[in-house]
């Protein structure tokens, strides 16, 4: 090939080059996701009374209380997250009842202890009502206070105290975080022994309706169970894992395992859950 047909070649590939150069490979880097965490609030009672009134002991819609203490321990979402608060009674106090809200909307109740795991929007707030347990041994259930609504129940707490806290992660994948299901679970008394009648519930969160509940037993589907909780008589002693799956109507499943240790205190009739 001539020089001449060389330079023609070689301003032709140029030209090609300059109207369709190649096309650069250009890399979005992933959002970082943030995590936070301490101390979200404490809680102190002094001991004292007070009384529980209403027309159905079933229907906590219906009562009303009277010299009930109340602290409240709130959380405002920075961002899209999960956060989970865990909470930590002093010494021998009691696990408090707590009730929660969600933007200002009372959702649920737990009897024994603060615990919570969910994911929410950004600027929306969660509310721990935190209130002493009474003392199952002190407190009564009297059926006439005369000049006051039927009196289910008269509380008699002692000093209670405690703390709260929080891990938060941010979440800030591509998913519809407007339509989810979050599960979790806590458990009754908070350290059994193979005496005791261990009840187990479900705390679950849904923007749906809940439509299935599955529970598992140390690996093994317990089918008996499908309800959002469950009592087991006199459990066998060691280390136990639960796992509770929900399903809601828009097709969201969500799971959560925990681990619930049974101390052993004698030779009891051993029996299933149910």
């Amino acid at each position: 090939m001539s020089k001449k047909s060389w330079l023609i070649v070689l301003l032709t590939l140029t030209i090609i080059y300059i109207a369709s150069p190649p096309a650069l490979a250009i890399t979005t880097p992933p959002v970082e996701e943030t995590t936070d965490s301490g101390t979200l609030g404490t809680w102190s009672f002094g001991s004292g009374t007070y009384k529980k009134y209403g027309e159905d002991p079933f229907d906590s819609t219906t009562w009303t209380y009277s010299g009930r203490p109340e602290q409240v321990i709130s959380y405002t979402f920075p961002s899209d997250g999960i956060l989970e608060v865990n909470g930590h009674p002093d010494g021998d106090s009691l696990s408090p009842v707590v009730d929660l809200w969600v933007d200002g909307q009372r959702v649920s109740t737990w009897e024994m202890g603060l615990y919570y795991r969910g994911r929410l929007k950004q600027g929306q707030t969660l509310e721990f009502h935190v209130h002493p347990m009474y003392n199952a041994y002190k407190s009564e259930i009297i059926y006439d206070d005369p000049g006051n609504p039927p009196l289910i129940f008269e509380g008699v707490y002692d000093d209670q105290s405690g703390s709260a806290t929080y891990t938060f992660e941010s979440d800030n994948d591509s998913g519809n975080t407007d339509d989810y299901i979050t599960t979790s679970m806590y458990w009754t008394p908070n350290t059994p022994t193979t005496l005791d009648t261990l009840e187990v519930y479900s705390s679950i969160y849904t923007t749906g309706t809940v439509t299935s509940i599955i529970w598992f037993i140390d690996g093994e589907l317990a089918t008996e169970l499908t309800s959002d909780s469950w009592t087991w008589e006199n459990p066998p002693a060691g280390e136990h894992m639960i796992t509770l799956i929900a399903k809601d109507n828009n097709g969201n499943t969500d799971q959560s395992t925990d681990y619930i240790t049974v101390t052993d205190s004698g030779e009891p009739e051993i029996t299933h859950p149910k």
